[in-house]
Parts: C-alpha cells; sequence; structure tokens
C-alpha cells in the first residue's frame, strides 16, 4: 500500500527522533529517564505488565527531544 502522507521529517531528523544518544551524562540520564510519582500513576492505571513496559518507554523517549 502506498503512503501517500507528507513527510515532515526528513529521515536524518527522524533518526535523531527515535533514538536515545549514547554520550549522555548520568545527570541527564536521570533527568529524562526518570519517572515520577504521577507517571508511575498514570502507568499503574493500564492493565498487563507488556502495556505499562510501553507506556513508561513512551513517557521516557518522548522527553528527551
Amino acid at each position: 500500500m502506498l503512503d501517500k502522507s507528507p513527510r515532515v521529517l526528513t529521515p536524518e531528523q527522524r533518526l535523531l527522533f527515535t533514538t536515545i544518544p549514547e554520550n549522555l551524562s548520568m545527570a541527564e540520564m536521570s533527568r529524562y529517564y526518570t519517572l515520577h510519582p504521577e507517571d508511575v500513576a498514570f502507568i499503574s492505571r493500564h492493565r498487563s505488565a507488556h502495556n505499562k513496559l510501553g507506556v513508561a518507554l513512551q513517557i521516557c523517549t518522548l522527553r528527551f527531544p
């Protein structure tokens, strides 16, 4: 099936938004990838363990850009 949706990001930009840099300091890691109590409460409302993990990963990765 042909995707006719417009491309907003270049492939290089898309790669930047979908990968976690390897050179983050420990302070940056804890800043971007530590869940807050509100996050944990939101995550706990999801049903299964794999859904909870998926939501947690989305929260953490969306904070970085």
